[in-house]
């Protein structure tokens, strides 16, 4: 049985030296529950690249973010007031930052996903920036 249409709705707040830069996005997806796992599969456009992007998120609460851009594959793991390497690519090369995880936050239903991470975007141990993302799977409604 294929999965029921969904979309994903995230909306971010990004804070560098006090100054924040907010952004929302919406986009069709497709939401998938097997045993203790819940995954998001949708597609956005940088207006270059198609990016193909997978959510995990685990029971234990350990969300992993997967892109494929072009030929660079991105890997964010979030856990709980635990630190993971990410390499990002731009086009002047590939960066590798730490990501700290201060919170996360999973509520999980069988046709609905909200996540709430709050992280630091950090180099060489001094933080870059201070971020927040909520992330709302939910059934596309029939008006």
């Amino acid at each position: 049985m294929l999965p029921k249409n969904h979309f994903i709705s995230i909306f971010s707040i990004q804070t560098i030296n006090e100054q924040s830069t907010e952004s929302k996005v919406k986009y069709p997806c497709k939401l998938y529950m097997k045993n203790n796992l819940c995954s998001v599969l949708y597609e956005e456009n940088d207006g270059v690249y198609k990016i193909l992007s997978n959510i995990k998120v685990f029971r234990s609460g350990k969300i992993i973010i997967s892109r494929k851009k072009g030929e660079n594959f991105e890997k964010l793991i979030f856990e709980q007031n635990k630190c993971h390497n990410y390499t990002h690519f731009t086009e002047f090369g590939a960066l590798t930052l730490e990501i700290f995880t201060h919170d996360v936050s999973c509520y999980i239903t069988k046709n609905y996903c909200k996540i709430e991470l709050l992280y630091s975007l950090n180099s060489s141990g001094t933080t870059l920036s201070k971020n927040k993302i909520i992330i709302i799977v939910e059934e596309e409604k029939n008006v």
